[in-house]
């Protein structure tokens, strides 16, 4: 029979995936990648992309706003502290070994919205705000992805630029293609001005 610890450490593993599969799949849309598991940067066995590096890429083209730019590096910490430290198997080793300002920041995302009191014990007061925040990520990354698509669809013209980035995460076998991309940040974000949000509603996900 599983521990909790194991069951803990199996869950955040296996969203971490699921995450993952979700941002690449939401670059794939912009890059215009059809064939993601053959593309050298995005396919699931030796990426030259992390998790990482994926989300720092979508935040740089403005698709990420900041409070969801915030929760999924806090989940992407869980992630790391529970795949690499065997000493954190439960939310409260997790605080322990990352300060209490990282279990202030978890606590805040919904201070307003759990009520500890209403827990049989602190530990599954943390666990409801997980399933919370991961439960919310997933959405707000979907209504990006429709937003996404919506104006990928009103951009009709293709020119030299586009076609250099996506030459780069289809072919480049090479280590250094994430710094290749980003060099390239300014210039996307001037030739398709598209990509960013129009106005701060459509960035918070509210049309």
């Amino acid at each position: 029979m599983e521990s909790n610890s194991q069951t803990l450490r199996g869950q955040i593993i296996e969203d971490s995936v699921r995450l993952e599969r979700v941002v690449t799949l939401l670059l794939s849309d912009v890059f215009e990648i059809a064939d993601i598991e053959n593309s050298n940067s995005f396919q699931t066995t030796g990426n030259v992309l992390n998790f990482h590096a994926k989300t720092s890429l979508l935040s740089d083209l403005k698709y990420l706003p900041s409070g969801l730019k915030d929760k999924i590096s806090m989940l992407y910490q869980l992630r790391n502290k529970f795949v690499h430290n065997i000493d954190v198997d439960s939310f409260k080793a997790f605080f322990e070994v990352s300060g209490n300002g990282k279990k202030k920041a978890f606590l805040g995302f919904y201070s307003d919205k759990l009520d500890e009191k209403e827990f049989e014990n602190e530990e599954r007061y943390f666990a409801a705000i997980y399933d919370l925040l991961m439960a919310e990520v997933l959405h707000d990354l979907e209504v990006i992805s429709n937003l996404m698509a919506r104006n990928l669809k009103n951009e009709v013209h293709k020119d030299s630029l586009m076609e250099r980035i996506k030459s780069v995460l289809v072919n480049n076998e090479d280590a250094n293609v994430l710094a290749e991309i980003l060099n390239l940040k300014q210039e996307i974000l001037e030739t398709y001005p598209s990509l960013s949000f129009q106005n701060e509603k459509e960035r918070n996900g509210e049309v």
